[in-house]
């Protein structure tokens, strides 16, 4: 059944299903926790638009038999339907284990000019909840680590989008509540007049602790007070309320002005600090890398891969997969 049976990292979906169940437009995510159901994103294109909907199937691996469907969810918008008119967009499915949240589907089209990010949170109940904003990037990519989390209890989300950070809260009846931190503007107020002296900055997701999301805002800029470029960090606390606090910060004075990459590098590194410093045992509920999947926290991540139609098993921890056609 499969190629390299110890991983079990992948089945051929071409030995699994027929080639009439799977139409262009049609990817497959994966298999449900329990091995039960398989997560289907089907995209029908028309003239001007397309649809997309989550399709959940009865499985049968021993007989390598698919169910019809037994459920169909629109997705992204109340009619399922957005103004994209050909195929190519990523995918990102959140299941959602022991919480109101049953599932996060995720997507966005790569290589877009202010490119849109689409939400759809579906709840047990199979109510669905859709949002999306734009990133104000055409290089935004994805990593679970860093550019989303999900405190599974409360469904509070949290989203970091380049310039922006994106909250998401729910009221006791799961009516959701929207805040965005403007990482520009936030800069803008601590820097001042240096901000045209503003050489670059990075924002990105550290933990969640207690209810409470800790998010990283590093920045390289030239101060005239102490003629010195200075690298800085902000750690802000955001409670289940919105509520921003400063947690921390540091600031460090540079030889001399970075330039490419060794800007990167150097914004990274005082990410990396800081996300080593976090102890391990505070990370209960942060989602766990699409490269690292283990189940303790509860919640797992599918992501499409850029061919069509492969069915990933992600029920072992590996490094790096093999994906099979």
């Amino acid at each position: 059944m499969f190629r390299n049976a110890k991983k079990k990292v992948a089945i051929p979906t071409n030995m699994l299903f027929n080639q009439t169940d799977l139409d262009k437009g049609t990817h497959v995510l994966g298999i449900s926790y329990n091995g039960s159901k398989i997560l289907i994103i089907r995209q029908v294109k028309y003239e001007t638009c397309s649809e997309f909907r989550l399709i959940i199937r009865e499985i049968d691996c021993f007989n390598f038999k698919m169910s019809v469907d037994i459920e169909s969810h629109l997705l992204f918008s109340a009619n399922g339907l957005l103004n994209y008119i050909k195929f190519g967009m990523h995918f990102i499915l959140l299941e959602i284990l022991d919480s109101t949240i049953e599932y996060i589907v995720i997507g966005y089209m790569p290589d877009e000019s202010n490119i849109f990010v689409y939400f759809s949170v579906i709840l047990r109940n199979k109510k669905i909840i859709n949002f999306s904003f734009p990133t104000n990037s055409n290089v935004f990519d994805w990593d679970p680590n860093t550019s989303l989390i999900v405190n599974k209890d409360s469904g509070f989300i949290i989203v970091s989008a380049v310039s922006s950070l994106k909250i998401i809260c729910f009221d006791q009846e799961w009516n959701p509540k929207f805040k965005s931190i403007d990482i520009d503007k936030y800069i803008s107020r601590i820097l001042g007049d240096s901000t045209m002296l503003l050489e670059a900055y990075i924002s990105k997701i550290i933990t969640n602790i207690d209810g409470c999301f800790y998010t990283f805002i590093g920045f390289v800029y030239y101060s005239e007070s102490k003629q010195s470029w200075m690298l800085m960090s902000h750690i802000l606390k955001i409670s289940n309320d919105g509520k921003t606090t400063l947690f921390n910060s540091t600031a460090k004075s540079l030889t001399k002005r970075p330039r490419g990459e060794k800007i990167t590098k150097k914004l990274d590194d005082l990410y990396n600090m800081h996300l080593f410093m976090s102890k391990p045992e505070c990370l209960n509920n942060q989602i766990i890398s699409h490269n690292n999947y283990d189940y303790k926290n509860g919640i797992r991540s599918m992501m499409i891969p850029t061919a069509e139609c492969c069915l990933i098993d992600i029920k072992k921890k590996q490094k790096n997969y093999d994906l099979i056609f």
